[in-house]
Protein backbone atom coordinates (compact mmCIF):
# COMPACT_ATOMS: atom_id res chain seq x y z
CA UNK A 1 0.00 0.00 0.00
CA UNK A 2 1.70 3.44 -1.24
CA UNK A 3 2.06 5.71 1.32
CA UNK A 4 0.65 8.77 1.27
CA UNK A 5 3.08 12.01 2.30
CA UNK A 6 1.91 15.27 2.74
CA UNK A 7 4.30 18.08 3.43
CA UNK A 8 4.35 19.94 6.48
CA UNK A 9 3.39 23.27 5.25
CA UNK A 10 -0.11 21.22 3.69
CA UNK A 11 -0.77 19.70 7.32
CA UNK A 12 0.40 22.92 9.66
CA UNK A 13 -2.61 24.92 6.87
CA UNK A 14 -5.01 21.41 7.51
CA UNK A 15 -4.29 21.89 11.34
CA UNK A 16 -4.77 25.60 11.07
CA UNK A 17 -8.27 25.44 8.98
CA UNK A 18 -9.57 22.58 11.08
CA UNK A 19 -8.47 24.89 14.60
CA UNK A 20 -10.66 27.84 13.23
CA UNK A 21 -13.32 25.70 12.86
CA UNK A 22 -13.90 24.32 15.73
CA UNK A 23 -12.99 27.33 17.39
CA UNK A 24 -15.06 30.11 18.94
CA UNK A 25 -13.68 32.60 16.94
CA UNK A 26 -15.42 31.00 13.64
CA UNK A 27 -18.49 32.36 14.94
CA UNK A 28 -17.15 36.27 15.10
CA UNK A 29 -18.66 38.09 12.03
CA UNK A 30 -15.18 39.15 10.32
CA UNK A 31 -16.75 42.25 7.97
CA UNK A 32 -19.75 44.32 8.32
CA UNK A 33 -22.01 44.63 5.96
CA UNK A 34 -22.61 48.55 6.72
CA UNK A 35 -20.24 50.42 4.97
CA UNK A 36 -17.88 52.84 7.24
CA UNK A 37 -18.95 56.42 7.51
CA UNK A 38 -16.53 58.99 6.64
CA UNK A 39 -16.26 61.47 9.15
CA UNK A 40 -15.34 64.63 7.71
CA UNK A 41 -13.59 67.52 11.10
CA UNK A 42 -13.83 70.72 9.10
CA UNK A 43 -11.00 73.07 10.05
CA UNK A 44 -11.32 75.83 12.16
CA UNK A 45 -10.93 79.43 10.80
CA UNK A 46 -9.59 82.19 12.85
CA UNK A 47 -10.24 85.87 10.74
CA UNK A 48 -8.24 88.94 12.94
CA UNK A 49 -9.89 91.67 13.61
CA UNK A 50 -8.21 95.40 12.73
CA UNK A 51 -6.57 95.81 15.79
CA UNK A 52 -5.09 92.34 15.52
CA UNK A 53 -3.76 92.59 12.06
CA UNK A 54 -0.44 93.34 12.44
CA UNK A 55 1.20 96.08 9.94
CA UNK A 56 4.48 96.79 8.95
CA UNK A 57 6.74 99.51 11.16
CA UNK A 58 7.16 100.94 7.45
CA UNK A 59 3.48 101.57 7.71
CA UNK A 60 2.96 102.43 10.56
CA UNK A 61 6.19 105.31 10.99
CA UNK A 62 4.55 106.88 7.94
CA UNK A 63 0.86 106.91 9.48
CA UNK A 64 2.97 108.87 12.37
CA UNK A 65 4.62 111.57 10.40
CA UNK A 66 1.29 112.38 8.93
CA UNK A 67 -0.77 112.56 11.79
CA UNK A 68 1.86 113.95 13.54
CA UNK A 69 4.10 116.36 11.49
CA UNK A 70 6.91 114.30 12.81
CA UNK A 71 10.44 113.61 11.24
CA UNK A 72 10.69 109.21 9.84
CA UNK A 73 13.58 109.36 12.44
CA UNK A 74 11.36 110.40 15.66
CA UNK A 75 8.29 108.20 14.13
CA UNK A 76 10.17 105.52 14.20
CA UNK A 77 11.31 105.78 17.93
CA UNK A 78 8.50 106.28 18.79
CA UNK A 79 7.63 102.75 17.84
CA UNK A 80 10.62 101.38 19.17
CA UNK A 81 9.84 102.69 22.56
CA UNK A 82 6.10 101.58 22.35
CA UNK A 83 5.66 97.90 21.78
CA UNK A 84 1.78 98.86 21.48
CA UNK A 85 1.99 99.90 18.13
CA UNK A 86 3.40 96.28 16.71
CA UNK A 87 -0.31 95.20 17.90
CA UNK A 88 -2.53 97.84 15.85
CA UNK A 89 -3.04 98.76 12.35
CA UNK A 90 -2.60 101.85 10.41
CA UNK A 91 -6.08 102.11 10.09
CA UNK A 92 -6.92 101.82 14.41
CA UNK A 93 -4.27 104.53 14.48
CA UNK A 94 -6.07 106.92 11.98
CA UNK A 95 -9.45 106.41 13.69
CA UNK A 96 -8.42 107.23 17.40
CA UNK A 97 -7.07 110.21 15.63
CA UNK A 98 -9.99 111.20 14.44
CA UNK A 99 -11.51 111.18 17.68
CA UNK A 100 -9.34 112.40 19.90
CA UNK A 101 -9.71 115.86 17.40
CA UNK A 102 -13.06 115.71 18.13
CA UNK A 103 -12.97 115.54 21.33
CA UNK A 104 -10.60 118.34 21.41
CA UNK A 105 -7.29 116.42 22.52
CA UNK A 106 -4.70 118.51 21.28
CA UNK A 107 -1.92 118.33 19.13
CA UNK A 108 0.38 118.86 21.38
CA UNK A 109 -1.12 116.39 24.40
CA UNK A 110 -0.64 113.58 20.98
CA UNK A 111 3.26 114.52 20.71
CA UNK A 112 3.91 113.97 24.25
CA UNK A 113 2.08 110.71 24.60
CA UNK A 114 1.94 109.41 21.05
CA UNK A 115 0.89 105.68 22.77
CA UNK A 116 -2.29 107.19 23.17
CA UNK A 117 -3.07 106.87 19.57
CA UNK A 118 -2.52 103.26 19.87
CA UNK A 119 -5.02 102.62 22.61
CA UNK A 120 -7.43 99.68 22.10
CA UNK A 121 -11.80 100.51 22.48
CA UNK A 122 -10.68 104.42 23.13
CA UNK A 123 -14.16 105.63 22.98
CA UNK A 124 -15.61 103.71 26.40
CA UNK A 125 -12.47 105.28 27.96
CA UNK A 126 -13.17 108.79 26.74
CA UNK A 127 -16.56 108.29 28.14
CA UNK A 128 -15.59 107.49 31.95
CA UNK A 129 -12.59 110.16 31.89
CA UNK A 130 -15.57 113.00 30.38
CA UNK A 131 -17.16 112.35 34.11
CA UNK A 132 -14.13 113.82 35.52
CA UNK A 133 -14.23 117.82 36.57
CA UNK A 134 -10.77 118.14 34.62
CA UNK A 135 -10.16 119.18 31.12
CA UNK A 136 -9.92 116.23 29.29
CA UNK A 137 -5.88 117.27 28.24
CA UNK A 138 -5.53 117.32 31.88
CA UNK A 139 -6.63 113.72 32.30
CA UNK A 140 -6.12 112.48 28.61
CA UNK A 141 -3.03 110.26 29.66
CA UNK A 142 -5.63 108.55 31.79
CA UNK A 143 -6.93 106.49 28.76
CA UNK A 144 -3.22 103.86 28.98
CA UNK A 145 -5.39 102.44 31.98
CA UNK A 146 -7.05 99.52 31.41
CA UNK A 147 -10.65 100.15 31.31
CA UNK A 148 -11.71 98.30 34.55
CA UNK A 149 -8.98 100.12 36.66
CA UNK A 150 -10.16 103.63 35.01
CA UNK A 151 -13.53 103.02 36.06
CA UNK A 152 -12.64 102.42 39.41
CA UNK A 153 -10.20 105.70 39.39
CA UNK A 154 -12.93 107.76 37.71
CA UNK A 155 -15.59 106.32 40.82
CA UNK A 156 -12.95 106.86 43.41
CA UNK A 157 -12.60 110.69 42.38
CA UNK A 158 -16.04 111.47 41.70
CA UNK A 159 -16.71 110.41 45.17
CA UNK A 160 -13.89 112.26 46.67
CA UNK A 161 -15.06 115.12 44.89
CA UNK A 162 -18.88 114.91 46.36
CA UNK A 163 -17.51 114.91 49.61
CA UNK A 164 -15.82 117.76 49.14
CA UNK A 165 -18.54 119.38 47.68
CA UNK A 166 -20.99 118.76 50.46
CA UNK A 167 -18.79 119.69 52.76
CA UNK A 168 -17.87 122.90 51.36
CA UNK A 169 -21.79 123.38 51.52
CA UNK A 170 -22.00 122.30 55.22
CA UNK A 171 -19.47 124.79 56.12
CA UNK A 172 -21.26 127.48 53.97
CA UNK A 173 -24.47 126.82 55.77
CA UNK A 174 -23.18 126.54 59.14
CA UNK A 175 -23.83 122.53 59.64
CA UNK A 176 -21.73 121.96 63.00
CA UNK A 177 -21.30 117.90 62.08
CA UNK A 178 -21.45 115.92 58.88
CA UNK A 179 -23.15 113.29 58.97
CA UNK A 180 -22.60 110.14 56.87
CA UNK A 181 -26.12 110.24 55.18
CA UNK A 182 -25.18 113.58 53.76
CA UNK A 183 -22.63 112.23 51.58
CA UNK A 184 -24.03 109.32 50.43
CA UNK A 185 -27.76 110.59 49.78
CA UNK A 186 -28.79 111.45 46.28
CA UNK A 187 -27.81 115.68 45.43
CA UNK A 188 -31.54 116.55 45.35
CA UNK A 189 -31.89 115.19 48.58
CA UNK A 190 -29.34 117.08 50.16
CA UNK A 191 -30.04 120.19 48.00
CA UNK A 192 -33.49 119.80 50.17
CA UNK A 193 -32.06 119.98 53.29
CA UNK A 194 -29.96 122.33 52.95
CA UNK A 195 -32.85 124.84 51.59
CA UNK A 196 -35.06 123.87 54.90
CA UNK A 197 -31.63 124.64 56.64
CA UNK A 198 -31.80 127.83 55.15
CA UNK A 199 -35.61 128.66 55.81
CA UNK A 200 -35.23 127.40 59.39
CA UNK A 201 -32.49 130.07 59.75
CA UNK A 202 -34.34 133.32 57.77
CA UNK A 203 -37.75 132.50 60.20
CA UNK A 204 -35.72 131.40 63.36
CA UNK A 205 -32.81 134.88 62.61
CA UNK A 206 -30.84 134.13 66.39
CA UNK A 207 -33.76 132.13 68.58
CA UNK A 208 -34.21 128.79 69.42
CA UNK A 209 -37.15 126.61 68.01
CA UNK A 210 -38.38 126.77 71.84
CA UNK A 211 -38.59 130.57 71.97
CA UNK A 212 -39.97 130.28 67.81
CA UNK A 213 -43.09 128.51 69.63
CA UNK A 214 -43.35 130.44 72.75
CA UNK A 215 -43.80 133.32 70.97
CA UNK A 216 -45.85 131.83 68.05
CA UNK A 217 -48.17 130.05 70.47
CA UNK A 218 -47.62 132.73 73.21
CA UNK A 219 -46.67 130.33 75.92
CA UNK A 220 -43.83 129.89 77.89
CA UNK A 221 -40.58 128.32 77.37
CA UNK A 222 -41.30 125.56 79.90
CA UNK A 223 -44.64 124.73 77.76
CA UNK A 224 -42.94 125.24 74.49
CA UNK A 225 -40.22 122.84 75.40
CA UNK A 226 -42.72 120.06 76.81
CA UNK A 227 -44.48 120.67 73.28
CA UNK A 228 -40.89 119.88 71.20
CA UNK A 229 -40.48 116.82 74.18
CA UNK A 230 -43.80 115.16 72.83
CA UNK A 231 -43.32 115.99 69.53
CA UNK A 232 -39.53 115.53 68.47
CA UNK A 233 -40.35 115.12 64.82
CA UNK A 234 -40.80 118.94 65.40
CA UNK A 235 -36.60 119.70 65.54
CA UNK A 236 -36.49 118.08 62.13
CA UNK A 237 -39.87 119.78 60.98
CA UNK A 238 -39.52 122.35 58.22
CA UNK A 239 -40.16 126.08 60.24
CA UNK A 240 -41.57 127.17 56.78
CA UNK A 241 -43.96 124.43 56.89
CA UNK A 242 -45.03 124.86 60.98
CA UNK A 243 -45.19 128.47 59.94
CA UNK A 244 -48.14 128.25 57.61
CA UNK A 245 -49.51 125.23 59.77
CA UNK A 246 -49.97 127.98 62.71
CA UNK A 247 -51.16 130.52 60.26
CA UNK A 248 -53.81 128.17 58.66
CA UNK A 249 -54.87 126.77 62.66
CA UNK A 250 -55.02 130.62 63.45
CA UNK A 251 -56.94 131.42 60.49
CA UNK A 252 -59.52 128.78 60.96
CA UNK A 253 -60.22 129.69 64.20
CA UNK A 254 -58.83 127.84 66.66
CA UNK A 255 -56.32 129.32 69.63
CA UNK A 256 -53.10 129.11 71.21
CA UNK A 257 -54.45 126.66 73.43
CA UNK A 258 -56.09 124.26 71.57
CA UNK A 259 -52.61 123.61 69.93
CA UNK A 260 -51.29 123.31 72.94
CA UNK A 261 -53.18 120.79 74.11
CA UNK A 262 -52.81 118.78 70.92
CA UNK A 263 -48.90 119.37 69.66
CA UNK A 264 -49.61 116.34 67.48
CA UNK A 265 -51.27 118.48 65.18
CA UNK A 266 -48.13 120.64 64.68
CA UNK A 267 -46.31 117.48 62.63
CA UNK A 268 -49.24 117.34 60.23
CA UNK A 269 -49.69 119.03 56.61
CA UNK A 270 -51.71 121.68 55.88
CA UNK A 271 -53.45 119.80 53.50
CA UNK A 272 -54.54 117.30 55.24
CA UNK A 273 -55.89 119.16 58.33
CA UNK A 274 -57.40 121.72 55.49
CA UNK A 275 -59.02 118.56 54.12
CA UNK A 276 -60.86 117.20 56.90
CA UNK A 277 -61.56 120.47 58.25
CA UNK A 278 -63.45 121.00 54.73
CA UNK A 279 -65.09 117.78 55.02
CA UNK A 280 -66.65 118.63 58.86
CA UNK A 281 -67.55 122.08 57.68
CA UNK A 282 -69.95 121.01 54.23
CA UNK A 283 -71.48 118.73 56.98
CA UNK A 284 -72.10 121.35 59.41
CA UNK A 285 -70.13 119.61 61.54
CA UNK A 286 -68.38 122.06 64.28
CA UNK A 287 -65.63 120.39 66.14
CA UNK A 288 -63.62 122.55 69.50
CA UNK A 289 -60.74 119.88 69.63
CA UNK A 290 -58.02 119.56 67.17
CA UNK A 291 -57.42 115.88 68.81
CA UNK A 292 -59.84 113.92 66.10
CA UNK A 293 -57.97 115.79 63.02
CA UNK A 294 -54.51 114.21 63.75
CA UNK A 295 -56.04 110.43 63.89
CA UNK A 296 -55.46 108.06 61.25
CA UNK A 297 -57.35 108.00 57.92
CA UNK A 298 -59.01 104.75 58.75
CA UNK A 299 -60.06 106.29 62.42
CA UNK A 300 -61.60 110.03 60.92
CA UNK A 301 -63.19 108.48 58.71
CA UNK A 302 -65.37 106.52 61.40
CA UNK A 303 -65.91 109.26 63.59
CA UNK A 304 -66.79 111.04 60.59
CA UNK A 305 -69.24 108.66 59.78
CA UNK A 306 -70.80 108.00 63.37
CA UNK A 307 -71.33 111.80 63.27
CA UNK A 308 -73.63 111.58 60.05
Amino acid sequence: MARISCSPFKWSGLISLHFFETSPLSKIRLYSSTPVRKIEIATPTYNKTDHEHKTSKKVIAQTLENLLGIRTFAAVQIISKNKIFRKVSSAAIKNNHAVFLQKSISSEILLKHPELLAVVNVEPKLLEIQKLPYDINTVAVLLLVPFNTLVNLVHNELKVGKEQDRLNDARRYNIDSMKTWMVRVQPEIFQNYIQRRSDNKSILGNSSLTEYLSERLECSNDISNYLIVKQPALKNKSLKKLKELIDFLFAAGFKSHHICRVPKILVHSVDTIQKRLKQLEDKGIQIDSLHMLTKSQKQFTQYYEALL
